[in-house]
């Protein structure tokens, strides 16, 4: 599907193990993953973009994975998530 086993440098499982875990989901969930500031002519993302992706790939991606995460309620369906419905493509 796209994704991929998690590595040891991955953070997420910090969050979802951390006492304030519902407070971060919370204010992850309502964070855009991807920003366009097209008065500028950039873009902000968290950690760069795939090389072979467009903006508009990146940008509708990122929508998808917004649309999965602000559906995610519980610490556990939060892991369930990340981990197994990333739109393909998403993790290299």
């Amino acid at each position: 599907n796209g994704c991929r086993e998690t590595k040891a440098y991955d953070t997420l499982e910090e969050v979802l193990n951390a006492a304030d875990s519902v407070e971060m989901l919370d204010w992850l969930r309502n964070r855009p993953f991807f920003h366009r500031a097209d008065e500028y002519r950039a873009c902000m993302v968290h950690a760069g973009i795939y090389p072979a992706w467009s903006i508009k790939k990146a940008e509708t991606l990122a929508k998808e994975v917004q649309r999965v995460f602000a559906k995610v309620t519980t610490k556990a369906s939060s892991k369930r998530c990340m981990e197994t419905t990333l739109p393909t493509g998403t993790i290299h």
